[in-house]
């Protein structure tokens, strides 16, 4: 899947239709045309205001080894149509999985090896060195670690490569460029071995229960069970607890995936998952918006089987202003209802904030989703339950289908007592595509 954005105008006619050429196939752009004051200012140009586009592209599994143009063809008002190379794509033999044998022996015994796998970055030396010992301490001890360092600085690389000492089940690798923490993490599962029958994730800074691993395995006795995880310490960079559930001001989700597709309740530290579905969470969807390995690995999972969850904390996360995503402690009441009693309350603020954040909120979360939607219908077509796959076919059309939106604002109005399971996410994503087709009809207006 691929995904594409940037912008496209003709200084004398009205684009009515833009498609993406690749290969053989055409794909029609459906976020096509939305205000882009950006290229205006750029190009002096006044009629490229409404030329932005953004696309996602399925990739056909059947394309041949090599190099493919990628192409934007646009139909103009009176039938022309002009064709413009915008790019490439280079198609390999063999997609990513996970197949590489780690170096280094095996630790022996009857228990199923687990790959840890951890994505580094820049960690303190206290915090690497205590969340090593922790993993060392485990019950369970038949693992191997993959620590996959992000270019930390030298003295930080060290720390990690010194935490990991001689201990011939933690093998330390690093990146040759900067891929940011989503791509790290998707290289570190690439190296998991074949023989591993389970993958865990692991932070760079928590503190991890003596049974952890010992105690998702158990949980992972039904072999419908995809994925288990457990709850959550909350503690603070000094060890205070600030609190001993992940749950206090949010409920917990683990059996609708379309309510897992809107908003993540799987941490990626509190999970075990079977090895086997690497070979369907691999590669990774393209990172737009707000893009998390752990959302991504846990949709995958609940799609094709079952989640079971811990209902006790296995481990203290840390919580300080360096994490990539915190502890949620809000207390926003969700529901349609609310958000009325809201913008009631004071509708020109509530106007003005909608305008102001309508286009990231399509631009971030709207296609955020429907690219996991589409990735999901893309690849598990006639393996997911009929429910299941329902639900990721409107998730695929939320902003191009009627029904897809009425399923949205439904659930937001059932939360009548607005404590949904996706915070109310519902609401924000309606306003997205509202946006979206605003700035479409604003600009056939402006051609009229």
């Amino acid at each position: 899947m691929l995904y594409l954005e940037g912008w496209c105008f003709h200084p004398e006619r009205r684009i009515v239709r833009l498609d993406v050429v690749l290969g053989s196939r055409s794909d029609p752009v459906a976020a096509f045309p939305y205000a882009r004051p950006d290229v205006v200012d750029a190009l002096r140009e006044p009629r490229a205001r409404y030329s932005g586009f953004c696309a996602i592209v399925p990739v056909n599994g059947a394309m041949q080894p090599g190099e493919h143009e990628i192409s934007l063809r646009a139909t103009l008002e009176g039938g022309v149509v002009c064709l413009r190379q915008c790019g490439s794509i280079t198609v390999e033999d063999e997609p990513t999985r996970a197949a590489r044998e780690s170096d280094g022996p095996r630790p022996s015994g009857a228990d199923p090896l687990i790959a840890i796998c951890m994505a580094t970055y820049n960690p303190d030396k206290e915090s690497i060195e205590r969340q090593v010992e922790t993993i060392r301490a485990q019950t369970h001890q038949r693992f191997v670690c993959l620590i996959n360092d992000d270019g930390s600085d030298p003295g930080a690389w060290e720390w990690i490569k010194g935490a990991a000492g001689d201990d011939p089940r933690f093998v330390c690798s690093r990146n040759t460029h900067r891929l940011g923490f989503y791509r790290n993490f998707e290289r570190c599962l690439s190296l998991v071995p074949t023989d591993a029958a389970y993958v865990a994730l692991a932070d760079q800074d928590d503190i991890w229960h003596p049974d952890k691993l010992a105690t998702l395995v158990e949980a992972m006795h039904d072999s419908t069970v995809q994925l288990a995880y457990s709850d959550m310490n909350i503690v603070s960079a000094t060890g205070l607890l600030i609190a001993p559930t992940a749950w206090a001001n949010r409920p917990n989700n683990f059996t609708r995936l379309g309510s897992l597709v809107i908003i993540n309740t799987v941490t990626g530290a509190a999970s075990l998952f079977r090895r086997e579905l690497l070979d369907d969470v691999l590669p990774f969807p393209p990172d737009v918006g707000h893009a998390y390995h752990d959302h991504w690995i846990a949709c995958v999972a609940l799609a094709l089987g079952r989640l079971a969850y811990v209902d006790r904390a296995l481990y203290d996360y840390v919580q300080h202003d360096s994490n990539t995503v915190g502890h949620y402690s809000g207390n926003l009441k969700s529901g349609l209802l609310y958000m009325l009693v809201r913008f009631l309350k004071n509708p020109s603020l509530r106007l003005r904030n909608t305008v102001a954040l309508s286009r990231s909120l399509y631009l971030t979360e709207v296609v955020r989703m429907e690219l996991i939607g589409r990735t999901l219908e893309l690849r598990f077509a006639g393996r997911m339950a009929p429910d299941r796959a329902a639900d990721v076919r409107r998730i695929a059309r939320l902003s191009s289908s009627f029904r897809s939106l009425a399923w949205l604002l439904g659930r937001s109005a059932r939360d009548v007592r607005g404590d949904s399971v996706t915070l109310g996410l519902e609401n924000q994503i309606a306003k997205g595509i509202l946006w979206r087709h605003g700035q479409a009809l604003r600009a056939r207006a402006r051609r009229t």
